[in-house]
């Protein structure tokens, strides 16, 4: 869940997807590997980010 927090609080900083993956393998890494999982698009449409409703 902390995790999670951490993600929405960058978010609403403007930290784009990929940044926010960065920083969440570089300071979780610490505790094992990443998981196997794709890695986000560059950047994100601002209405996808601040929680618009088209799809």
């Amino acid at each position: 869940m902390a995790i999670t927090l951490e993600v929405m609080q960058l978010v609403e900083r403007g930290s784009q997807p990929v940044q926010i993956r960065e920083y969440i393998d570089s300071w979780y890494g610490k505790w094992g590997p990443a998981t196997n999982t794709p890695l986000p698009p560059l950047q994100l449409p601002k209405e996808k980010i601040r929680g618009g409703t088209n799809g």
